[in-house]
């Protein structure tokens, strides 16, 4: 004899554990009040960005970073549809204005151009920066390179490497040479310089670049490791002289400056570079979207010829790649901070 429909239905029931028709399972009341909150932040994102973006530039105006900066953000509106406004929060060798970043809304409407410096150099040399470089940030995309490039007044009785290492042997510890600051790149790159040319040289410290250069070139300053945007213009326009880049090629911008390695010394290599970051927590397709966005307008051939006329290079690092490049990178300015001594209260 052939089952009801209604004894039909009621096997299906004993079978699933089911007391009437077959229904979703009932959610929880935590997670339906959390429905609507999850739909909204997804629209929201969807959204992104409804009005204008920060980066904040943890340096002066006119620095590197700055300049870059506003290449980038100058590009992004046609991609975005809203502004990105470029605001300065400088002071403490760009503690101040990372740390300001680092305490902000993980919304997506502000990010930091990060340096070697901020997530370099600077943990192990501060006390206190004011933020973890690694907890505290989400890594949005790396931007450039920036090789350094060793200049001298021109006065100075040298035209190479090896007559700058034996000059400096020879005053014994009174040549001197420049930074902006007490454990800035600049200052590292010259105790590396002194380390691995067993020279030892006087450090000046500046408060910025225009009156060091100033100083060079009037006789009152021997040398400086300068990053190379800094005085590309003077080395073109005979004002100080450079005798090596920093890096294991040539600079395109500095194209007749040799190497360190071509100049003699080898196993010396420095360079700075900047870099976008988000704060912790930021949602990933903001992330993503930044990111890619960010890429093309560096990948283009005018922004390429732009940036290599500044004397940097390109550092296409996705996310992920640039935050396993600072955790790279924390350990070995730590090892350099240390061998040089300096601490910055």
């Amino acid at each position: 004899m052939r089952p009801s429909r209604w004894t039909e239905r009621s096997d299906r029931q004993r079978a699933t554990g089911r007391g009437g028709l077959d229904r979703p399972a009932p959610i929880s009341r935590r997670a339906a009040l959390a429905l609507p909150f999850l739909a909204t932040a997804a629209r929201a994102q969807a959204a992104w960005p409804e009005r204008p973006v920060r980066f904040v530039v943890p340096f002066p105006p006119g620095s590197i970073s700055d300049a870059v900066a506003r290449l980038v953000a100058d590009k992004l509106l046609p991609v975005l549809g809203q502004r990105v406004v470029v605001e300065n929060r400088g002071g403490a060798a760009g503690n101040i204005g990372t740390a300001y970043v680092a305490h902000e809304a993980a919304d997506g409407y502000t990010f930091v151009i990060a340096s070697s410096g901020t997530h370099g150099s600077n943990p192990p040399l501060y006390r206190n920066v004011g933020y973890d470089p690694v907890k505290d940030f989400a890594p949005v995309i790396g931007m450039i390179r920036v090789p350094n490039v060793l200049v001298v007044r021109n006065a100075l009785p040298v035209h190479s490497v090896a007559e700058f290492i034996a000059y400096a042997r020879a005053q014994d510890g009174k040549l001197t040479y420049g930074s902006i600051g007490n454990g800035s790149s600049q200052h590292l790159a010259g105790t590396q310089f002194e380390q691995v040319a067993d020279v030892h040289m006087t450090h000046v410290p500046y408060r910025a670049v225009p009156p060091l250069l100033l100083d060079m070139q009037s006789d009152r300053l021997d040398a400086s490791f300068q990053l190379v945007p800094n005085v590309i213009e003077q080395v073109k326009g005979g004002l100080i002289r450079a005798l090596a880049v920093t890096v294991n090629h040539r600079v395109p911008a500095l194209a007749q400056v040799p190497t360190m390695a071509e100049a003699g010394l080898q196993g010396y290599e420095t360079a700075g570079w900047f870099g976008l970051l988000a704060p912790a927590a930021t949602p990933a397709p903001i992330i993503q979207r930044l990111h890619q966005a960010c890429a093309a307008i560096l990948a283009a051939p005018e922004m390429q010829a732009r940036l290599a006329s500044l004397g940097t290079e390109p550092m296409p690092l996705g996310p992920e790649e640039f935050a396993a490049f600072i955790a790279s990178e924390l350990p070995r300015w730590a090892e350099i901070v240390r061998r040089s001594g300096a601490v910055v209260d």
